[in-house]
Parts: structure tokens; sequence; C-alpha cells
């Protein structure tokens, strides 16, 4: 008899996270954020690049079948909520580095029905990314890391961002950053941003130049992002799903 491969716990979540069961999805992201508090903690814990996109296959695919706005919502927070299991900044921006690739890399494949329940994990996973910035204290080199990594994987024109990721990404960036942290920016941190116009969204070239400095601020950001995005909320797809669950 043929002994049975063992296969590695990343690609038994991932496989259960793409399950056609809802209960079998449910349980494996619970046992997922789980295991990632566990080998975070290890003395010689932590996770590998490719670990990590194996992990986002799976969570991409959970998205995929989950129907109901409600339950995407749900889906959606608890997915991007995983960042805050991982204990060091290193892991944490190596698990949002491997979200990107792996929106970049599906992006073409996903049907129009779809595209608002990405567009809104896109939303929530970036606006958990500016907490743990936050939760840190908006430490200078902790923000230039974050950005460096942002700009590498979706705006850089080099970038495998494909042109719907960068026009989503340029919409909802300030929104994001005002939510968060609108009144900390407005006390201690200047940003500088120049965002393109619309007929530079459309091209390769799309591209945010973004920096925070952690020095005096005249308080600028959340005015700015809020105008925008009509108090907060985004007015493309997703900004009616989380229209939506204000309401509630």
């Amino acid at each position: 008899m043929v002994p049975r491969v063992q296969l590695a716990p990343e690609i038994q979540l991932a496989q259960r996270l793409a399950g056609n069961e809802q209960v079998t999805r449910d349980r494996a992201v619970r046992k997922l954020r789980k295991y990632i508090v566990a080998r975070s903690q290890r003395e010689a814990g932590g996770f590998t690049h490719e670990e990590l996109l194996k992990v986002w296959k799976g969570l991409f695919y959970c998205m995929w079948m989950q129907d109901k706005l409600l339950l995407q919502e749900e889906l959606g927070r608890t997915i991007s909520q995983l960042i805050h299991a991982f204990q060091t900044t290193e892991a944490q921006h190596l698990f949002l580095q491997t979200f990107w690739q792996t929106m970049n890399r599906e992006w073409t494949g996903i049907d129009r029905l779809r595209l608002d329940k990405f567009y809104l994990l896109m939303r929530m996973v970036l606006n958990e990314s500016l907490v743990a910035l936050k939760m840190q204290g908006w430490e200078e080199r902790q923000i230039e890391q974050l950005l460096e990594l942002l700009t590498t994987e979706i705006l850089h024109p080099d970038s495998q961002a494909p042109n719907g990721v960068k026009s989503h990404f340029i919409e909802i960036f300030l929104e994001e950053l005002a939510r968060v942290g609108a009144a900390e920016l407005s006390r201690r941190t200047h940003v500088q941003t120049r965002v393109p116009d619309q007929r530079e969204r459309g091209g390769d070239g799309a591209r945010v130049l973004t920096r925070l400095h952690p020095r005096n601020s005249p308080g600028a950001v959340a005015g700015e992002g809020y105008a925008r995005g009509g108090g907060g909320l985004g007015q493309g797809p997703e900004g009616r799903c989380l229209a939506a669950r204000s309401q509630t």
C-alpha cells in the first residue's frame, strides 16, 4: 500500500477555506486564526512567503464562495482582522504583501457579479493595515515600510497590479486613512499626497505618491479624505456595502 502523503497545514486549511459547505469554511477561518496565533508565538515560528500565498488563495476562494451581503461583510471583516493575529510587524507586512499579490494575480478572473465583494475586501484589508499602524503609535519606520510595500505591489509602474486594483486603491486610500487616523493625524502627522486625476487612473502609470511625516500637522487629511469620500464611505460599488452596514 502506498503511504498517504501528509499535506502541510497551510494546504489543508486552504482546501477547507475553499470548501463547498459554508460550515466547513467558517470552521476553517476560525482554525486559521488560532493557527496563526500559535505559530507566530513559537520561537522559530512565522510563515514563509509561499505559505502565506497558499493561505490567501484559500481565503480568496472563501470570499468567492460567500453569498449574501451581510455575510460577505462579516467574512471580510474577519479575514481582514487576521492581520492582528500576527505577532510582529514583519509578519503583518508579509501577510499584507501576499494579499495584494493574490488580488493582482486573481483580479482578471473575477466576474462582474463578484466584484463588489472584493472591492469591499480590499477596503477592509487596507483599513486594518492602517489600524495596525495606529496601534503602534504611527511609528515612522513602520509607516515607511507599509508605504513602500503598497507602492511596490500596487502603485509602481512595474508592479503586477491590474488597473482595476490600482484605481480602486487610489479611490479608497485617503478615505480609510481619514477614517482610521483623522483625529490623531490632525495632531501629530503631516500627510503630503498627490492623487492622479481620472485620465491618469486609466493608464499604466496610475500612481499615488504619499508620505506620512510625524511632524506638525495642519489637520487637512480628514477634511480632504472625507470630502472626497462623502463622509468616509466610498462612492464606488463597495461604498454601498459599507453604507448598508452603517444603517443596521
